[in-house]
């Protein structure tokens, strides 16, 4: 039986672990403790931080594993990187995950590799961040370097809120510096890619839903197949050749956020060696005829994967469904006859749990995996799911329920 060491116990690795459990290999899901979801399902369980790759990489030495990989989060990156170098394993490169998890070493990879990115600065004081607004140009987004899922950003459009945002990303970075970026008035878009040996076998932009938030927006789904002119195609394939290039990506996924203007320039804000989150697996696995969690199982095992390249002929978007409020979730309703047959909705957590207000990505109460012939009725169908969507959570001033609006 192959040994699979899988990293993080949260939402997004849930699936990858009982994917890995029903082909039949053995889970080790190395967490620090916590109301993880995925400690239910694991085969064992270890508690050390994921972040400590020298204790892990111990651990993976003792239990003998076959692979390591991780989904939906780049905290796991750097450790995914050194195993699989000191282990001769398949995945990300040590020096690829570093590049690919602190975004300032991002930053400073696309300048030096021609890619197509936001004019930036990194600053180490207030007063820093002051000078680099200044001279960049309002409004700009306060970014931590060393968090994913929308995590300490905020969109910044005068100097008389940049203190609030550069001391609300100082309480989630560990490094004692922070990016100041340009904003750029654009369509967001996603782009998921998988390399190996070099090669791109697999290149899939797609749409984005997003959510306002109080600080920022944050994905709160995606949609396949993404309507492109040749032209537009060939300029995200070729920028997506230079993240690679840049980030010395290889044997693993890709995932981009990426900004075309209204003069249809693009430019690539992040990227990273993972397989994104927001149902993006869910999506790229319905619309493209695959199942991508085992493929990024079967690659970290040192298997040829083959992607079909046989796209479905419809529609198919994820959409997360947030909770407004902080507190203790006490029921959820919705109506599932807005549904069609292949449509699946499935809740992240039970009654009892204790949810938070809508910040980042990892937020999500739940998440709907949707398809349709028209995008448009697509579209609808989410938009009138979540309007039936109720959400009752008991907060300190007792239990508030409201209606979907996501």
């Amino acid at each position: 039986m192959k040994n699979i060491m899988i990293l993080g116990a949260g939402i997004y690795q849930v699936p990858l672990i009982k994917k890995a459990k029903s082909i039949g290999y053995y889970t080790i899901v190395v967490s620090i403790p916590g109301d993880y979801p995925g400690f239910n399902i694991a085969d064992e369980i270890a508690y050390i931080d994921t972040t400590d790759y020298l204790n892990v990489c111990e651990l993976a030495k003792r239990k003998k594993i076959d692979a390591i990989l991780t989904t939906g989060t780049d905290v796991a990156l750097i450790t995914i990187g050194y195993i699989c170098d000191k282990l001769k394993l398949t995945g990300i490169s040590f020096e690829a995950a570093k590049l690919s998890t602190n975004k300032a070493l991002m930053k400073k990879a696309f300048k030096e590799g021609g890619v197509s990115t936001a004019e930036y600065m990194i600053v180490s004081s207030y007063e820093e961040a002051e000078i680099a607004a200044r001279t960049i140009g309002y409004p700009i987004v306060i970014k931590i370097v060393d968090k994913s899922g929308s995590r300490g950003i905020t969109k910044v459009n005068s100097e008389e809120a940049l203190k609030d945002a550069y001391e609300y990303g100082e309480t989630f970075t560990d490094t004692d510096y922070l990016i100041v970026e340009k904003y750029i008035s654009a369509h967001e878009i996603g782009i998921d890619a998988f390399i190996q040996n070099g090669d791109i076998v697999l290149f899939l932009p797609h749409d984005k839903m997003m959510l306002s938030t109080k600080r920022t927006n944050v994905p709160k789904g995606h949609i396949c197949p993404l309507n492109l002119s040749d032209e537009m195609y060939k300029k995200l394939l070729a920028q997506t050749r230079l993240v690679i290039k840049a980030l010395k990506l290889n044997n693993c996924s890709v995932n981009m956020d990426v900004f075309i203007d209204k003069y249809n320039d693009v430019y690539v804000i992040e990227a990273t060696g993972r397989c994104g989150g927001t149902g993006i697996p869910e999506v790229i696995s319905a619309y493209a005829n695959i199942d991508y969690y085992k493929i990024m199982i079967d690659n970290a095992l040192g298997k040829l994967v083959e992607f079909s390249n046989k796209y479905n002929n419809y529609y198919v978007a994820s959409s997360l469904i947030f909770s407004s409020k902080t507190g203790r979730l006490r029921s959820i309703t919705y109506n599932e006859n807005l549904l069609d047959e292949n449509d699946i909705f499935k809740l992240d957590y039970g009654t009892g749990h204790f949810i938070h207000e809508a910040e980042n990505g990892t937020d999500r109460i739940g998440m709907l995996l949707a398809s349709a012939n028209d995008r448009e009725v697509l579209m609808k169908k989410i938009h009138d799911f979540d309007k039936s969507v109720n959400v009752c959570i008991e907060t300190d001033l007792g239990e508030r329920g409201f209606k979907g609006d996501f």
